[in-house]
């Protein structure tokens, strides 16, 4: 086997995960997982609705797709901020910033050097 058959052989990428701070604000890190193809397609297809194509949603899908700790989606901690979804959690917990940051984050663990939104619309062409 050439070294990329066995660089590739020992680095399967689909369990990366990292630990990730978003802001001086949030005392803790984020722990997120890479974006993986298919589930990036799925999630860009959520994000797309009635032929539009929402940036923004997609963000929100990625972060609540990719982020393992805290769970978002955990009952107790929408009971504790008063949301009813997942979706919610983000608005009412993370600022804006906080948001784009921990959504770069988690682009940059899944190896896109550019803006994932500018690399779906090329997809798409």
């Amino acid at each position: 086997m050439s070294k990329l058959t066995d660089f590739l052989a020992g680095n399967v990428v689909d369990n990366l995960t990292a630990e990730v701070a978003v802001s001086k604000r949030i005392p803790g890190k984020f722990k997120i997982k890479v974006l993986g193809n298919q589930e990036r397609e799925e999630l860009s297809q959520r994000a797309t609705i009635k032929g539009v194509y929402s940036a923004t949603k997609f963000a929100k899908l990625v972060i609540l797709n990719c982020v393992l700790e805290p769970a978002l989606n955990d009952a107790t901690l929408m009971e504790k901020v008063g949301a009813n979804t997942p979706e919610d959690v983000i608005e009412k917990c993370l600022l804006a910033g906080e948001q784009e940051e921990l959504f770069k984050e988690i682009v940059k663990l899944s190896g896109f050097d550019k803006n994932i939104n500018e690399s779906i619309e090329t997809a798409k062409n």
